[in-house]
């Protein structure tokens, strides 16, 4: 992206080498946020700006519009657009009177009288026109937190629908059909509900966590189309070769669904003008995804039979009472762990829940789920009833969705398992740096961890859940990695990952798997057994590894190993077209593969007499019936000479090469 203060030459000049402009803080300035990023200044418990006043959507829009026509974004095609950069809400805001009459509305429909809310928050207001919010260390006790969570949901709220959803409405004015979203963005907590904010965003640079699954989960749970990753690439030191980490946040995000490669510039350029070495990995990898590797392995789908509840609401009670870290390190490891164990999850929110639990789940896992209402309570005893099965790691829902305790004491159901609370300690991530950029994360040892999956796994099996792959260590044991299988009609596609650690340790930025260069002599033997045999290939080896259910490897963190499981081998791959072509005319190619069964993808490219490949010229097709046709225009000034049009089919990595003249 560019930084404020975009011009007209910049996008224009952009787009002359065909490439797309994605303007950076367009609908905000630095001062909104970065004063919150130690929270709220001075004390004040009125935010500046306030997101619900008048004055502030003033300003946005006029911020948005007079940007938009200056640079044209709309000539100039510019459809997506980073809203701001690290935002923060702040934890104590905002008691502005435009945010307290809007939380006084929601209130009367939430409680309907004022006497409702009375008993729920134990006070005495005389009417809704008079309710006030506590501050956290105002509550008279913990056992009842409402008059502070409720607010908290409600900035929560706030935030998504008057900054990020207000923004987005003024940008579709200027420029129709844009895509926006935040970048540097934050783990839960103020402002930051996950499933508020992606009924409006559908473009992201995120950071690390359980952001980085949470996104896609419920982007595809609203139907949204949506352009997402992990922020990386110049968060380390350009004197010290990061090889690994420069590969991993965009190899890991793609088997959780991302589609974007966000490069922060920091260490991409030498003094001398020429690229790091950190910028020519990223660079390869990034070459090395988008020719056809991303299409090939998003065209599958993933089957889950484990939802895990995403609460706010609890994240709040939490804070409330033993604190925020305690509930992350909950939600990471109930992840991690269930990553490692290879079995598929999907996220879901309390209004998810509430609405019902979806069939085709086996299981429900409750992490750290401290507030329930009584509409999630009862979709949680339907699903039981119905034959699922509950896991949690602390008794739930000893609180109401307001944050008051229950009386009848927390959820207790024959289906319900609960597992212990030091599953939080399997895995705690911590995003540090500046403002949650780095990502640094702690294990429990060994031997807890492997007590702890085997305990989680256990309790798996009995509710009938079995992950679709399992990868063996050399002593039989299952390693820790994640491993993703997804169908695509009758072909499969498999994949391994295992993460770097983190980047940052004690701030010298060498930290054990992230740095150095990637050593294929070493590694982890791991044998992976799949659900069923198939042709299998190696897909970045492009290599055949033959009729089988079974795959010999290494795991190197940082490092994917993806596979194709194909139902039939296929035949040769042939390339056909002319063989003269005369500039500024049309030229038609066919390609295709005999003997497939189900959608195949492929890359084509082309090859200049002098050996450079145009990037205007590449694209990636996905066929369903293993044939297409490759098209381009010559300009009446193209080079003379033999080209030559490189065509790979990506699910096997066979390559032909067509040459022709161009005249």
């Amino acid at each position: 992206g560019f930084a404020n203060g975009t011009a007209e030459a910049a996008i224009r000049n952009t787009a002359a080498l065909g490439m797309s402009t994605i303007p950076r803080n367009c609908a905000a300035t630095a001062e909104w946020f970065r004063p919150y990023r130690g929270d709220n200044p001075g004390g004040n418990p009125v935010r500046t700006p306030c997101f619900s006043s008048d004055a502030y959507r003033a300003e946005l829009r006029e911020r948005i519009l007079k940007r938009g026509r200056e640079c044209n974004y709309d000539f100039y095609n510019v459809r997506y657009h980073w809203l701001g950069d690290e935002c923060f809400l702040g934890s104590t805001v905002c008691y502005s009177p435009t945010c307290l009459k809007a939380f006084r509305t929601e209130l009367e429909k939430t409680y309907g009288t004022v006497a409702a809310l009375n008993a729920e928050w134990e006070t005495s207001f005389a009417s809704f026109a008079d309710v006030v919010p506590c501050q956290l260390d105002e509550l008279k006790s913990r056992d009842n937190l409402a008059p502070w969570l409720d607010h908290k949901m409600h900035m929560c709220r706030s935030f998504a629908a008057n900054w990020m959803g207000g923004a987005k409405d003024v940008l579709n004015e200027v420029s129709p059909g844009s895509f926006c979203g935040p970048t540097g963005t934050q783990a839960g907590g103020h402002g930051y509900d996950w499933a508020e904010l992606m009924k409006y965003i559908d473009a992201i640079g995120y950071y690390g966590g359980c952001q980085r699954k949470l996104i896609h989960d419920f982007a595809e749970a609203y139907g949204r189309g949506i352009l997402a990753g992990q922020c990386g690439g110049g968060y380390t030191h350009a004197q010290f070769d990061f090889e690994p980490y420069n590969y991993s946040t965009m190899w890991s995000g793609l088997l959780k669904g991302s589609n974007l490669a966000y490069h922060y510039f920091g260490a991409a350029i030498d003094g001398d003008m020429t690229m790091t070495s950190n910028m020519v990995y990223w660079a390869t990898s990034m070459r090395e995804l988008k020719g056809g590797i991303g299409k090939f392995f998003l065209s599958g789908a993933e089957k889950s039979e484990v939802a895990v509840l995403h609460s706010q609401n609890s994240l709040f009670a939490s804070m409330g009472t033993d604190g925020a870290a305690r509930w992350h390190s909950a939600q990471s490891s109930w992840w991690r762990i269930l990553s490692d164990l290879k079995t598929p999850f999907r996220y879901i929110s309390r209004e998810m829940l509430e609405k019902g639990v979806y069939g085709k789940f086996r299981v429900l896992v409750l992490p750290k789920v401290l507030a329930m209402s009584a509409a999630e309570r009862a979709s949680v005893a339907a699903f039981v009833k119905r034959g699922g099965r509950v896991l949690a790691d602390v008794a739930p829902g000893r609180y109401d969705e307001h944050g008051r305790i229950r009386q009848e004491g927390p959820l207790a159901d024959a289906g319900l398992l609960v597992l212990g609370a030091d599953l939080a300690n399997y895995e705690s991530i911590d995003l540090g740096g500046a403002a949650g950029e780095t990502e640094s994360t702690l294990m429990a040892s060994g031997g807890a961890a492997l007590a702890m999956r085997r305990r989680v796994a256990e309790a798996l099996a009995r509710a009938g859940v079995k992950p679709p792959v399992a990868v063996k260590d050399a002593k039989g044991e299952e390693y820790p990695c994640d491993a993703v299988w997804r169908e695509d009609g009758p072909n499969c596609l498999f994949a391994m990952h295992q993460d770097v650690k983190g980047i940052f340790s004690s701030g010298k930025g060498l930290q054990d798997t992230a740095w150095g260069r990637f050593d294929f002599s070493k590694g982890d033997a791991v044998v992976a057994k799949l659900p069923r045999k198939g042709h299998v290939y190696d897909v970045r080896a492009k290599r055949y590894a033959g009729y089988t259910d079974t795959v010999r490897t290494t795991i190197i963190p940082g490092y994917t190993r993806m596979y194709a499981v194909l139902a039939e081998k296929p035949g040769e791959l042939a390339v056909t077209g002319p063989s003269k072509i005369v500039r500024g005319e049309k030229a038609v190619f066919s390609f295709g593969v005999a003997g497939t069964s189900g959608a195949q993808t492929f890359h084509a490219e082309l090859v200049a007499p002098d050996g450079k490949s145009p990037v205007h010229f590449r694209r990636n097709f996905r066929s369903p019936d293993g044939r297409g046709e490759y098209d381009f225009e010559t300009a009446f000034n193209e080079q003379p000479g033999v080209w030559k049009l490189l065509v790979r089919h990506v699910n096997t990595g066979m390559e032909r090469e067509f040459g022709f003249e161009v005249r």
